[in-house]
């Protein structure tokens, strides 16, 4: 994730947490898809998106995995899509995430639901790679990050 790089190798105040960053990024898909329901327009190779990266104290990662979750919520809402929430189950979880919520809509053309934002707590998974710590009374300390992916 772009945001997360440019966080790299940086110390925080914690009175200044939490920072919340947005950016659009460009992606790009190395894997491919054998399903069926998965190839053609829906499954991209390359398409550009809104990231939402949020580091925050740890005590309060949920708090902030939550608030994500409702900001692309009242983003999409609007649009009139039927939406539904998936709080992902521990085996559907990449390495990083601790909790991972999707957000799919129903996609008429393709007669089924389709992921069109997620968001995940990584807790300190990516501030322990990318050396993201913060400084509270002359002690330093990784910090939790929720994003949005």
């Amino acid at each position: 994730m772009s945001l997360a790089g440019l966080l790299s190798n940086t110390i925080h105040l914690a009175q200044k947490l939490p920072l919340k960053l947005a950016a659009v990024s460009r992606c790009y898909r190395a894997e491919t898809s054998n399903v069926i329901e998965e190839r053609g327009t829906y499954r991209v190779h390359q398409f550009t998106k809104v990231e939402m990266f949020v580091i925050c104290k740890p005590q309060h990662s949920d708090d902030i995995l939550e608030y994500i979750r409702n900001v692309q919520e009242e983003l999409f809402t609007p649009l009139g899509l039927h939406m539904r929430v998936l709080d992902m189950p521990p085996h559907e979880l990449g390495a990083p995430a601790y909790r991972k919520y999707d957000i799919e809509a129903w996609m008429p053309g393709r007669n089924s639901y389709g992921e069109i934002s997620s968001c995940s707590n990584c807790t300190d998974y990516q501030s322990r790679r990318l050396h993201i710590k913060y400084s509270d009374h002359d002690s330093e300390n990784y910090r939790r990050a929720a994003a949005n992916l």
